[in-house]
């Protein structure tokens, strides 16, 4: 059976990232960095409702993880007046991650939360070339690609990439792409 209530949840998302970063002449710059993130779920003290059952204040874990990465970034955008809408030149960006998260599977009523180790690698690259086709007439024609791979094909969806969903849409939508590889390609001419 299902009962109504009326209890008010909260979702309290705990994370910090320590980050090292070096500039290399020429616009190449290079990070490390740590992270680590605790989310946790409160649901307060409540009475189900059409019965006289007080359900006492209830607070879990259901994530609690870490993870390691190196960033690398190549920005060679020439500067011109429309860079920001229309960029000339090149951008790279490859990003590998080492993740140890634990995400909750189970709950045990006298010993707690049981979770599940997950220890996965992840891959990022995106990249971007413009090119002017005429110093008069300001068209550029662009190749951007973002790829992503996740090589753990028995990973909980909790940590799979998000690729967007319905134009116009915002967060995480019901009819989001998702998954544990990604390739985006798209050729422009603007």
């Amino acid at each position: 059976d299902v009962y109504a209530t009326a209890s008010k949840i909260k979702f309290r998302l705990t994370q910090g990232t320590f980050r090292a970063g070096f500039h290399i002449p020429d616009n190449h710059f290079l990070d490390f960095d740590y992270t680590f993130g605790i989310y946790n779920t409160y649901i307060a003290r409540h009475v189900i409702q059409n019965t006289n059952i007080t359900v006492p204040e209830f607070n879990y874990d259901y994530f609690r993880g870490w993870d390691t990465g190196v960033h690398y970034e190549y920005k060679g955008i020439q500067l011109r007046r429309e860079r920001d809408i229309n960029p000339t030149g090149m951008r790279l960006e490859v990003s590998i991650r080492d993740n140890h998260h634990q995400f909750l599977t189970d709950y045990d009523p006298y010993g707690g939360p049981i979770f599940t180790l997950y220890h996965y690698t992840r891959f990022d690259l995106s990249q971007y070339y413009g090119k002017q086709l005429n110093k008069s007439w300001p068209v550029v024609a662009a190749l951007k690609t973002d790829l992503t791979a996740i090589p753990h094909n028995y990973l909980d969806d909790f940590f799979w990439d998000f690729a967007g969903g319905r134009p116009g849409l915002k967060g995480y939508p019901f009819y989001g792409m998702t998954g544990t590889r990604k390739a985006i390609g798209t050729a422009s001419l603007r």
